[in-house]
């Protein structure tokens, strides 16, 4: 599985839309210059990351990657975690499919079955020789049974046995390979930090949620969070706060979101909310509680007397039909922009995006 998945993110490259030799050795060079830009080892996981960035094959990727290096945050731990979760990515496409998990879920039920029944039917079996033996019957018959059926039939049983031993055997192993396919999706569908789903996690959810908008007459809205100054925080007062601070806000969001919402962190500092089942005012409402509710938090970091307040900008945007999921995270991430651009600690919405007039 494994080998699969590094021929397929090896094909990620060999199949992108071919270009000119000139327009390839200048991102190459432009590569080579970024990274000794930013005082890196020209190492393969600094190429594929920085690859990522420039050539923009996931936009959204990129934008992860420039953001982190126009913050100078950029180093090796986070190329590491960058390379990583891109690995992971294709680990995680040639997992097996749902189908397969119903195949492995019927096999345990089917052996589990057979060994309860078997263990019934030899239960029957000796209950009905016994019966039989016991009862007034000629003696050659009974001979008959003691020295030739009954031998024959314990031969069976003791056969049987071993097949149940051995299904039981199979049934452990089967559910083992369950259990570690499970913690693997589960790992490759959550942020390590937080714990809460990542991108790919929120990928899923946010298809999931728009097939079902498409078949309904239901819609829902998304909210793109970001920590405001968060540079400030790890600058100020280390990574390790910073890190805290992350947790902190993903578990906030889970407690300030009802059930059948869902969040997620994109990556640094950037969270995003699904409210299901909300119109656009209101998830300009529940933002707007969250942000005011975040804003009058004062955490208490060790070996510092100052209070450590945080403060959120939410961009907010609403699915319309048809349209594609960049469409709509563009419009709430112009919407974050616009929060960001206009002095932070604010909601904006995609209707407070300035208009073009044309002429």
């Amino acid at each position: 599985m494994p080998s699969k998945a590094i021929d397929s993110l090896i094909s990620r490259y060999q199949t992108m839309e071919p270009v000119e030799e000139k327009e390839r050795a200048k991102l190459l060079d432009s590569i080579e210059e970024l990274i000794v830009k930013l005082g890196v080892h020209p190492t393969p996981i600094h190429y594929t990351v920085i690859f990522e960035a420039l050539s923009k094959i996931d936009p959204f990727l990129s934008k992860q990657i420039m953001e982190s290096i126009d913050k100078n945050q950029y180093n090796n731990e986070v190329a590491n975690l960058i390379f990583s979760n891109l690995f992971v990515q294709y680990l995680y496409e040639h997992l097996p499919t749902n189908q397969v998990e119903e195949l492995l879920e019927n096999l345990l039920h089917q052996i589990e079955n057979w060994q309860t029944n078997t263990d019934k039917n030899q239960k029957k079996l000796m209950s009905s020789i016994e019966e039989i033996t016991n009862s007034d019957i000629p003696d050659r018959i009974k001979i008959k049974l003691t020295q030739e059926v009954l031998p024959a039939i314990q031969s069976l049983i003791g056969d049987t046995e071993g097949l149940k031993n051995q299904a039981s055997k199979a049934s452990s192993k089967i559910y083992t390979l369950k259990k570690e396919l499970d913690q693997a999706k589960s790992i490759a569908l959550t942020d390590d930090l937080t714990q809460i789903p990542n991108r790919r996690g929120f990928n899923q959810a946010v298809e999931n949620m728009i097939k079902k908008t498409e078949k309904g007459d239901f819609g829902f809205s998304l909210v793109l969070v970001d920590i405001d100054f968060f540079k400030t925080i790890n600058d100020r007062f280390g990574h390790n706060v910073g890190d805290s601070v992350l947790r902190y806000i993903a578990k906030q969001f889970e407690k300030d979101t009802k059930g059948k919402d869902f969040i997620a962190r994109l990556g640094g500092e950037e969270f995003v909310i699904l409210l299901a089942d909300t119109n656009y005012a209101n998830a300009l409402s529940v933002a707007e509680n969250l942000r005011r509710r975040i804003e009058k938090i004062k955490l208490k970091v060790v070996h510092n007397h100052e209070d450590l307040t945080i403060t959120v900008s939410c961009g907010v945007a609403t699915f319309k039909k048809q349209e594609s999921l960049e469409e709509l995270t563009d419009r709430a991430d112009k919407a974050l922009y616009e929060a960001k651009n206009s002095g932070r600690n604010m909601v904006k919405g995609e209707q407070d995006l300035p208009t073009t007039v044309l002429d």
